[in-house]
């Protein structure tokens, strides 16, 4: 039996559904970053070299520190009194 998926106009719950969502699966990484910038320590990242993040790291401090074929290792140093 094949199930029917189809389309609708959003509706006034559905804002609450997709926020509660969001957070639950956003969470986790925020709890980490701030924990991680309580401890003022560099971070090493990979990101694939096609992937236009790269320029929003830059941005943000991340240096190459070293790269493979696909991807590059980004690294921030810690920075003194950072602050979010």
């Amino acid at each position: 039996m094949t199930a029917k998926v189809g389309l609708r106009a959003a509706a006034a719950d559905d804002y609450a559904f997709a926020l509660a969502i969001y957070v639950e699966t956003i969470k986790p990484y925020t709890v980490a970053y701030m924990e991680w910038a309580a401890t003022n320590k560099a971070v090493v990242l990979g990101v694939l070299k096609n992937n236009p993040a790269r320029r929003l790291y830059e941005r943000l401090g991340f240096a190459v520190a070293s790269e493979t074929d696909t991807k590059f290792m980004m690294r921030r140093e810690a920075r003194p009194s950072s602050r979010l």
